[in-house]
């Protein structure tokens, strides 16, 4: 009797010990997995309305494959020199339960060579010395009308 005791005990230490390390190495597994998944989500800065006041200029890319279209990026020229790259422009979506059209996207084509007031959602960062602008979405652009010169006080 003793025996068959002993016996049944020792049974159920094998099994009990034989489980234990798989159950923690599950365990771990799944902290490490939560672990990876928190680390993956990067807090991405919330995007603020910014306002730049420059010249739109194109730019023509070769094609990355032959007898494709060249690629053509805008990117607006500021004051003080430095280059911001615009977003490509997307339809806006018309809203369910909305009457008529939906307004026509922006065409940047129309502001290439003019001096403009551009209005849109992007964020700054600062490397250094260095603000980088970088805008995600474009709200508006408005050509800025120059005053001519006055030609009285240019002819004296």
């Amino acid at each position: 009797m003793k025996i068959r005791w002993v016996a049944a005990v020792l049974v159920a230490l094998a099994l009990f010990a034989g489980e234990m390390p798989v159950v923690c190495a599950q365990d771990e597994g799944a902290a490490e997995e939560g672990e990876k998944k928190e680390k993956k989500k990067k807090k991405r800065p919330a995007l603020k309305e910014i306002t730049l006041v420059g010249t739109i200029a194109k730019q023509e890319k070769a094609p990355k494959k032959e007898g494709g279209e060249p690629v053509v990026t805008y990117l607006i020229e500021v004051a003080d020199g430095a280059a911001v790259k615009l977003p490509k422009v997307k339809p806006p979506k018309k809203k369910a339960g909305e009457d008529g059209e939906a307004p026509a996207a922006i065409n940047l084509e129309e502001y290439v060579d003019a001096k403009v007031t551009l209005v849109g959602m992007g964020m700054e960062k600062k490397k250094g010395d260095k603000t980088i602008t970088m805008i995600k979405k474009i709200t508006s652009v408005e050509k800025i009308e120059e005053a001519p010169e006055d030609e009285g006080a240019a002819a004296e």
